[in-house]
């Protein structure tokens, strides 16, 4: 692929994104045939952000801002000796479920148990299920946020395998 060629797929994400996540004056004006190709990728998105904005209660999904940072990441495997710990780069992009499963992936667990993750610094609890929130602690669902949502010096706790109680400590 030529340079240029990727720069102007690049131009198209960005103006995309910008219309999808309604900042349409963000977005450059672009000729006949790619705002058709955004009508139609705008079509295709309407049910889907419909849902998702029903499901977060009107809560940030992404951090714009951050979104196309790399974030390095220190994840220790919580009351275990010796001390296992693994640093990693991930995304800004990437969803707080793809954090907690790639953080689960490298101590080698699987992902036929249940989990969550919680940000104790801005009290969120990344969760696919409905039923429990803990007390003072906003709901979020963790395949919608991003990691983009993340701050330096924020800290995690992922619960794997509530029946065996693993905990991850992360820190951004």
């Amino acid at each position: 692929m030529r340079q240029s060629a990727a720069r102007d797929v690049a131009d198209y994400l960005d103006t995309s994104y910008d219309i999808i996540y309604g900042e349409p004056e963000l977005a450059a004006p672009e000729d006949d045939c790619q705002d058709s190709l955004i009508q139609q990728l705008l079509d295709e998105l309407a049910p889907v952000q419909a849902d998702t904005s029903a499901n977060v209660g009107n809560h940030q999904l992404i951090n714009p801002q951050n979104y196309d940072q790399a974030y390095v990441i220190t994840a220790k495997l919580a009351d275990f000796k010796p001390l296992a710990s693994r640093t990693f780069v991930i995304k800004g992009s990437s969803t707080i479920e793809e954090l907690a499963e790639t953080v689960i992936l490298m101590f080698y667990g699987d992902l036929a148990h249940l989990y969550d993750a919680i940000n104790e610094q801005t009290e969120e609890f990344y969760t696919q299920s409905a039923d429990f929130v803990p007390g003072g602690m906003t709901k979020v669902k963790l395949d919608l946020a991003t990691v983009s949502l993340l701050n330096e010096k924020d800290k995690l706790t992922i619960h794997y395998d509530y029946g065996d109680g693993w905990e991850f400590k992360l820190h951004v």
